[in-house]
């Protein structure tokens, strides 16, 4: 008689995360997958590293997901915060845009403060 115990099965374990996770796990797959769309957009229209196009592909795919894992949640709240659009209905397109941004944050970034900087009344350089 063999006194081991069985191994938990692949199919099992994703069972076992879908019931404990199963609200979460559906958010997720939404962002993960609105932002690969959104980065391949983006890695379309950039220039790649000549020696590794493959690698400096992916690690561009995988900043850019897990940039968005990070912050859709947070920013679709904001836009369900300020806006009263239920934040689960924009999660998918913020995800999106977050990937799509892609490299172009820091600019972004700094026409963001500026224009709060003239709305402030300060000098925006």
């Amino acid at each position: 008689m063999n006194d081991h115990p069985a191994p938990i099965s692949l199919g099992g374990l994703a069972a076992a995360l879908i019931s404990l996770l199963g609200p979460l796990a559906g958010e997720y797959l939404t962002i993960v997958f609105c932002s690969f769309v959104g980065a391949m957009w983006s890695l379309s229209g950039r220039e790649t590293n000549a020696a590794a196009p493959r690698f400096d592909g992916a690690r561009f795919m995988l900043r850019m997901i897990l940039t968005a894992v990070v912050f859709s949640s947070s920013a679709a709240w904001l836009i369900e915060r300020y806006s009263g659009w239920p934040a689960h209905h924009v999660l998918a397109g913020v995800a999106f845009f977050i990937a799509f941004v892609g490299d172009r944050w820091r600019p972004l970034a700094g026409d963001i403060v500026a224009a709060f900087r003239r709305k402030l009344g300060g000098n925006a350089p």
